[in-house]
């Protein structure tokens, strides 16, 4: 089974009103763990100023998480392209540095 479609990976990102209340605080924990590091590395971006950094997370979060729902081993796209049109709507966002002010 490969990383985009792990059980794991599904019951982080599934609403915690499915799990038991011992199971979901554990749950949110790591969500917030991985939040936060996903939030250090969109702060270290160069976006462009009219981008909003906290909107972009979220935005680019559920995007990511929401893979696991309809990436298919065999597919049209494999994990690496998938994680390359990522990266595309990343640079997207990014600042033109070649652009003459």
């Amino acid at each position: 089974m490969n990383e985009l479609a792990s059980s794991v990976t599904r019951a982080i990102l599934t609403p915690p009103r499915y799990y038991n209340l011992r199971g979901v605080r554990k749950l949110v924990r790591r969500r917030d763990e991985y939040e936060q590091i996903f939030a250090g590395l969109i702060d270290e971006l160069p976006l462009n100023p009219n981008c909003d950094r906290h909107a972009f997370r979220l935005s680019m979060l559920g995007a990511m998480n929401w893979t696991v729902f309809w990436f298919k081993a065999g597919g049209p796209l494999s994990v690496d392209q998938v994680g390359r049109q990522i990266a595309l709507m990343v640079r997207g966002a990014a600042i033109d540095r070649s652009r003459k002010r």
